[in-house]
């Protein structure tokens, strides 16, 4: 594998968590987007019942009704050849009962989770809600049964929530279609769920079916188009999951290279993660990131989000009021301002200092524009990024207080552009593995921040304030307290 660091916990090898960020920043853009895969571990911490307890506990009760007691033979032969729906499949042959008292068992065993204890999720809820967010722009596939992500989002978070199922309608079109609409979370079922246990896909015959059945043939061909044309992300798979495993064989030898790329964010610790990963990995082309809890989670939500607003341009909703940030009349460059404050806001600095420069490049004749502010931008970036071109950024700085009228503003303007840029934020993956995020503090661009902040006429309360912080970042705690 190109990108690798040796796994000790399992003896394989799995991509960084700084290179699987450098491929989405790369990869997304306005004609490629994500399906998000969500599988039983994304819901690992609210501790919703495996497999091997859901058929453990059948067995128990065909025990109990029907008196079959040969379950332990069938549990025992559980491992990565002979998988739970095949058991699932024997078992009800042996005993002769019908696929819907299973599919019934299932929904009933499930739906003791209906109502939402809010203070058991706790800090869990906002990766629910980051889900949501990310749905305006990613499709969501999950092939729980559980109606956990759904019934999160309605009774805490008032979302609505609109449900595809294998079996629905123009299905291409109606899911797979354009994913514009904002104001509900669409999410396909794709092994069915407890609202309609008839649509469950629980034996390894549910799964040759839904695989190879002519009449999933259209579903069959979106899913195969979705792997040629978007990144898929599965979270929450242990990627034994039969379904899953064909799809993705089947994609690459339909596509070769062609295809883009499949990610395994793989929440190390669950029990179902216990074997080999490596030979999956290599005949699917498919990349695994190892997480160990729901804050991995969450900062992988955050930064794809952040990917999106960068890369789709959707920066307008980011800056708190359009009015106050307003600099200009031209609308073509105000856009591309807000889109720089954006990228200012979220740390992306390099990318700010592009759009920064297309601006003065293609704008820079018109009137009726606050170029200081724009200037300020510049100047302060080319000072950070780049010792052999302080004359330039000073020029800029230089240039942009010449323009100010409130000299005040533009003082504060800089010092606050320069605190940003001190701040750099980093994520890698630290000597045991665990996704780190690290905040590190430039103390030569503190001093600048300071130097501007202290050369304000009038020093109100919030200036007071970014002077302490300047003198806490640089270590002088002498003058803070």
């Amino acid at each position: 594998m190109k990108y690798g660091v040796k796994n000790d916990l399992r003896g394989d090898t799995y991509m960084r968590l700084e290179d699987f960020m450098k491929i989405i920043d790369k990869e997304i853009n306005q004609d490629t987007n994500v399906t998000l895969f969500i599988g039983a571990g994304f819901s690992f911490w609210y501790n919703l019942p495996n497999w091997k307890r859901l058929l453990l506990d059948f067995c128990n009760e065909l025990e109990r009704k029907y008196g079959y007691k040969n379950h332990k033979d069938i549990v025992d032969k559980i491992d990565n050849t002979y998988t739970i729906p095949r058991a699932f499949t024997d078992i009800l042959k042996i005993t002769n009962i019908d696929k819907s008292i299973l599919q019934e068992y299932i929904a009933n065993y499930l739906n003791d989770n209906k109502n939402i204890n809010k203070r058991a999720l706790g800090a869990d809820l906002q990766k629910y809600k980051l889900l949501f967010n990310l749905s305006r722009n990613c499709r969501i596939i999950t092939t729980n049964f559980d109606l956990l992500i759904e019934n999160i989002l309605r009774q805490i978070f008032k979302i609505k929530i609109k449900k595809f199922y294998y079996d629905t309608e123009n299905l291409n079109k109606q899911f797979f279609g354009d994913i514009s609409n904002k104001n509900e979370l669409r999410i396909l079922k794709l092994h069915g769920d407890i609202e309609r246990p008839d649509t469950m896909v629980v034996t390894q015959d549910d799964y040759d079916l839904i695989i190879s059945g002519k009449e999933y043939k259209l579903l069959n061909d979106a899913l195969r188009s979705n792997f040629a044309q978007n990144i898929n992300i599965f979270i929450g798979y242990s990627m034994r999951d039969e379904n899953i495993k064909r799809l993705l064989l089947t994609n690459k030898n339909i596509y070769g290279k062609d295809k883009k790329m499949s990610f395994v964010i793989n929440i190390v610790g669950e029990k179902i993660i216990s074997y080999d990963y490596s030979i999956v990995r290599n005949q699917n082309d498919v990349e695994e990131i190892c997480v160990y809890g729901q804050d991995e989670i969450i900062t992988i939500f955050q930064y794809l989000q952040d990917v999106f607003k960068i890369n789709k341009n959707k920066f307008v909703s980011d800056v708190n009021n359009f009015n106050e940030n307003n600099i200009t009349d031209n609308f073509g460059l105000q856009m591309e301002y807000l889109k720089a404050l954006s990228l200012l806001r979220m740390r992306k600095y390099k990318k700010c200092k592009e759009v920064i420069e297309e601006i003065i490049n293609q704008f820079e004749e018109c009137n009726n524009t606050k170029w200081e502010y724009i200037y300020m931008i510049y100047g302060v970036l080319l000072d950070c990024e780049n010792s052999d071109k302080k004359d330039e950024a000073e020029y800029y700085i230089n240039k942009a207080i010449k323009l100010g009228k409130d000299k005040d503003d533009i003082y504060y303007s800089i010092a606050k552009t320069y605190l940003n840029r001190a701040c750099v934020i980093l994520h890698t993956s630290n000597i045991s593995h665990n996704l780190s995020r690290h905040i590190i503090q430039d103390k030569k661009i503190v001093t600048r921040a300071l130097k501007y902040f202290e050369k304000l006429s009038v020093k109100n309360r919030e200036v007071n304030y970014h002077i302490l912080d300047c003198y806490q970042k640089l270590g002088d705690y002498d003058k803070v307290f």
